[in-house]
């Protein structure tokens, strides 16, 4: 309800001069008051989104790697590791889940009941590391992402997530491999880290 109200004072005149075929950035269209988004928890690599559009115009979105979900509350910051395009009809809401990794090793993962608030763009580092390693397995992303962030060691890395499988198994979730992998990103972009 303040959304749509923010909309009718602040944003009718933005959203009146959109082209209906440009994309225009998640981030832009949330700071104008054009839509509204709602991001919840899912997992360590997924955040669910309700998008709303408050305007009477089809407008394309894009929400770009590299867009941060701060936290309300103590679990982790999220950043969106995947491109994501998508369509609104005049007043339309979309629901889907965007591809994601942790900000703060130190945070708890966050669950269904975490909410974040608004769009930000993660710092620069972070951004390139994304940018470059966006096709690699979301664990590549983890292990670099937390190397820059939380300057996690190989060890740190490989005890920080543990999957449960059951009566006393237990598996490391970040491999060897994927802090190989990271790691040769993060050299690439001459980022020093302590799995560098």
């Amino acid at each position: 309800m303040l959304q749509a109200l923010k909309y009718r004072f602040f944003g009718k005149s933005s959203a009146q001069q959109l082209s209906e075929g440009e994309f225009y950035e998640a981030d832009w269209l949330v700071e104008k008051h054009i839509i509204g988004i709602k991001a919840v928890g899912h997992s360590i690599t997924e955040l669910n989104l309700d998008v709303q559009n408050f305007s009477e115009r089809k407008i394309k979105v894009l929400l770009p790697r590299g867009i941060y979900f701060p936290a309300r509350g103590g679990h982790q910051n999220m950043v969106s590791t995947r491109e994501v395009v998508f369509r609104l009809k005049p007043g339309g809401c979309k629901f889907f889940a965007v591809q994601v990794a942790c900000l703060n090793a130190h945070r708890e993962i966050p669950s269904e009941q975490d909410g974040f608030g608004r769009l930000k763009r993660a710092d620069a580092e972070v951004a390139k590391f994304i940018e470059v390693a966006c096709n690699e397995a979301p664990m590549v992303l983890q292990a670099g992402i937390w190397a820059l962030t939380d300057g996690l060691n190989r060890s740190e890395l490989r005890r920080r997530l543990v999957a449960n499988g059951g009566v006393s198994t237990h598996r490391q979730v970040i491999s060897d491999r994927d802090i190989d992998s990271a790691s040769l990103h993060l050299a690439k972009l001459s980022l020093a880290t302590q799995i560098s």
